[in-house]
């Protein structure tokens, strides 16, 4: 008799099963099929994300509601739950947010992938899953409310690195893709794609191993990335004798800059994640002149690493005006 999968192996099968990489959920609208959208994943980073939370969230009932065998059986109170649980560890506002937004998805993601899996509808889900309010005494405070950096700083710190170090490279880098430190240090010149038209996107694996790809637009940066791909070939971009550094050794030389500059005081908690937030808020406001507020959330979530379903919580983290 063959063996019962587990429930996160159930989650992880019906996540895996919405996979549409290369598809366009604007393709879709435009065909009459919009509805299908709610059961696909178009992103490496959302695929992660929703894996991430299938594991986690399968591993939950497993312990605690031992009768669930299957993922018919889950409930929107187990769920609920599970979620209420973030909240009592310490859990952020923002973070709850995209905990619910998965669960969520998880929900529609299974209700198409098993037969017999309780149908869901949008209405529902949000009526019967609610984000749980954070408990204040145990949120661990976060480097994304620290202040973002301003353009003419940001200037003030590259420009106090010669051209040919780490430290300004990695300054184009996260000018030019709002990447994480450890994005920096672990990207390779064949990470940076430019076809013969121009159009440059930049492939980071940050966080423990998550992919994700940025669109490069501006010319001016895409010409800076193009110089240091040249010079790098398949090599990592910044490294020392070949190796590549590491990503606090890339903190520590922002910190040692600007102090030197009288910066530090101004940016407190992680000074690599001020020059990212300066970058989400410059690409916001590019992408928004022709695009919708809603659209334009979506794709700067999925361009930061965050998974488009996120919603403003978060995005609100790192721009300043989201209207």
């Amino acid at each position: 008799m063959a063996k019962t999968r587990s429930l996160a192996a159930q989650f992880q099968y019906a996540v895996m099963k919405s996979q549409a990489y290369g598809q366009s959920k604007y393709d879709e609208r435009g065909k009459g099929r919009a509805s299908m959208a709610r059961y696909k994943t178009y992103s490496y980073d959302t695929m992660d994300a929703r894996l991430d939370a299938a594991k986690d969230l399968g591993k939950y009932l497993q312990d605690h509601f031992p009768e669930m065998k299957y993922a018919r059986d889950i409930t929107f109170d187990s769920v609920q739950q599970w979620l209420n649980n973030k909240a009592d560890s310490g859990c952020s506002k923002a973070t709850l947010e995209g905990y619910t937004a998965n669960a969520r998805t998880l929900f529609r993601l299974c209700d198409n992938a098993y037969p017999t899996f309780q149908h869901v509808n949008d209405k529902t889900l949000r009526e019967q899953l609610h984000v749980p309010e954070p408990v204040p005494e145990l949120v661990r405070e976060s480097h994304r409310d620290a202040a973002g950096m301003a353009r003419v700083d940001f200037e003030k710190l590259k420009n106090s690195f010669s051209k040919t170090s780490n430290g300004y490279k990695a300054c184009v880098i996260q000018e030019a893709t709002g990447a994480r430190a450890d994005g920096c240090v672990s990207l390779r010149g064949s990470d940076i794609q430019i076809d013969k038209n121009g159009k440059c996107i930049v492939h980071l694996c940050e966080k423990g191993g998550r992919h994700r790809y940025v669109d490069v637009v501006r010319p001016e940066y895409v010409q800076a990335l193009s110089g240091l791909k040249e010079r790098a070939g398949d090599s990592y971009i910044l490294n020392h004798r070949g190796d590549p550094i590491k990503a606090k050794s890339l903190s520590d030389q922002y910190r040692t800059h600007m102090k030197k500059l009288e910066l530090t005081k101004d940016y407190t908690g992680t000074n690599s994640h001020a020059i990212r937030k300066m970058w989400a808020n410059e690409r916001y406001k590019e992408y928004r002149a022709s695009h919708t507020k809603y659209d334009t959330v979506r794709y700067l979530n999925e361009q930061l690493g965050h998974g488009a379903d996120r919603d403003e919580g978060l995005l609100g983290h790192y721009v300043d005006d989201i209207s």
